[in-house]
């Protein structure tokens, strides 16, 4: 392994554990605002919500996935940031995901449930995207490469989020704004 790769695998390592201490606490505020402010989402094209678990398996497995999602559009202000809800994880299985799947987006660790609540979130992974305006656009799935709860495709042939973020920046409607998200529920 060369420095230069192992100097990307300790930088990302240690933004990803600093990304996670982002936290919503609803004995200080009761409001995401402080967390995602209007302002931040104003100042972007979108903001991608990805509603996530340490625990679970297709959170894992799509880590990769959003990972290159965040590197393909971090150049046109699309924002994106995880959400770790509610308060049926350690601190240490965050940290262990985090360190060990390095999704390259910041996480907010909302135990009070505060953005589920306001996104109306269920699954994990669960997507919602927004617009400037703060307006969902698009809610459901990353893509079509899981068909159920235990079967998946060999891969993705459709690519739903991707597909949503595509037509924001070309100013197009989005021909598919809802799936039906798989995956763990959120409690």
């Amino acid at each position: 392994m060369s420095v230069s790769n192992l100097f990307f695998i300790i930088f990302f390592a240690f933004c990803s554990i600093y990304a996670c201490k982002q936290q919503v606490d609803n004995k200080q505020n009761n409001s995401i605002e402080l967390y995602l402010p209007l302002s931040e989402v104003n100042a972007n094209k979108a903001t991608v919500l990805f509603f996530l678990s340490p625990t679970c398996p297709l959170c894992i497995d799509y880590a990769l996935t959003i990972s290159e999602l965040q590197k393909e559009f971090q150049s046109e202000k699309i924002n994106m940031k995880g959400i770790f809800s509610g308060s049926d994880y350690t601190e240490e299985e965050k940290q262990t995901y985090l360190q060990t799947y390095q999704p390259l987006i910041p996480i907010i660790n909302d135990t009070a449930n505060l953005f589920v609540k306001k996104y109306k979130a269920t699954i994990t992974p669960e997507v919602i995207v927004v617009n400037q305006k703060g307006n969902i656009v698009y809610r459901g799935s990353i893509d079509n490469w899981v068909m159920e709860l235990g079967r998946r495709k060999p891969k993705a042939t459709k690519f739903y989020l991707k597909d949503a973020i595509r037509s924001i920046l070309e100013e197009k409607n989005i021909a598919v704004s809802e799936t039906n998200p798989i995956g763990c529920l959120i409690e």
